[in-house]
């Protein structure tokens, strides 16, 4: 065998590159998992609404109108 650079001192760890890759891929994970995990709440919580919103509908038959608001006060001063 032939002494050789790469026998005696091989080369441990990561290139630089991949190096500074590595921190913004384990972030860009985390935020997919986070965004995946609000959607499916979103999703779940928007069909309780709507079967909410549907029961209610059957129980009463029609929506109630909102009320109709008041006019605002009309400011006065005192010496008209």
């Amino acid at each position: 065998m032939a002494a050789t650079k790469e026998r005696f001192f091989k080369q441990q760890g990561r290139p630089p590159a991949r190096k500074a890759e590595e921190p913004p891929h384990a972030a860009y994970a985390i935020m997919a998992t986070e965004a995946r995990q609000r959607d499916a709440k979103t999703a779940k919580l928007r069909a309780l609404r709507l079967e909410r919103e549907a029961s209610s509908l059957q129980e009463v038959g029609e929506p109630v109108a909102a009320k109709a608001k008041r006019k605002p006060a009309v400011r006065r001063s005192r010496y008209q």
